[in-house]
């Protein structure tokens, strides 16, 4: 018995895969065919086919291979960076079907979540990368946006105003609403990451 999920139409033309693959042009498939990972991995690149809800199970083992690939060949490959945030996410979420966001606290479907870095993955160097901890569940509704641009930041585990942004009233209610809240999951782990959000973005914010 197969459960599918997330299923929809394609119409792809022969000429269209058959460039994606690296067939002959007039190349004609027949029957049913399973396509090497390497084949596959290029027909989901191509076709934007990768989920935005399911992510492949990955050992701790997995995720530090995925982090120092990435690391040494400084480049972005779908199944790497998959492989880290399916780590990830199943660090935050487990097989929770809905979580809670950090930051508001609404509780929302995982697929709604996304696991935002403290500090930004960009600055982080190798341990950090490693460190599941610098990572918590933020929602797409605003939280993680306003996160991100340092319009919030997090002291000693309260949300607290950030660097001005060129805003609306309707961006403004959503910041006055988060606003003296402790943020959800703030420990001795991921302080530090916090802290260098904080600062990071208020010495921004003063020069």
């Amino acid at each position: 018995m197969y459960f599918l999920d997330e299923v929809d139409d394609l119409d792809v033309p022969y000429s269209e895969f058959n460039k994606i693959i690296g067939y002959e042009p007039n190349y004609v498939i027949q029957g049913f065919n399973v396509l090497p990972f390497e084949k596959a991995r290029k027909v989901f690149d191509s076709l934007g086919l990768w989920s935005d809800t399911f992510y492949p199970e990955a050992s701790k083992e997995d995720y530090a291979n995925a982090v120092l690939e990435l690391e040494e060949t400084d480049a972005t490959t779908h199944s790497n960076v998959r492989l880290e945030q399916g780590y990830l996410r199943r660090f935050l979420f487990g097989n929770k079907v809905t979580e809670q966001c950090a930051c508001c606290g609404d509780d929302f479907p995982v697929s709604m979540l996304v696991t935002a870095h403290i500090k930004p993955r960009k600055h982080c160097s190798r341990e950090e990368k490693l460190d599941q901890n610098v990572v918590i569940p933020m929602c797409k509704f605003g939280c993680d946006e306003l996160f991100e641009r340092g319009a919030i930041v997090v002291n000693d585990g309260n949300i607290e105003n950030g660097k001005v942004l060129a805003s609306t009233p309707v961006v403004d209610s959503r910041i006055n609403i988060l606003m003296r809240r402790q943020i959800r999951g703030f420990n001795t782990s991921n302080r530090a990451y916090f802290e260098w959000h904080r600062m990071s973005h208020l010495k921004r914010d003063s020069t």
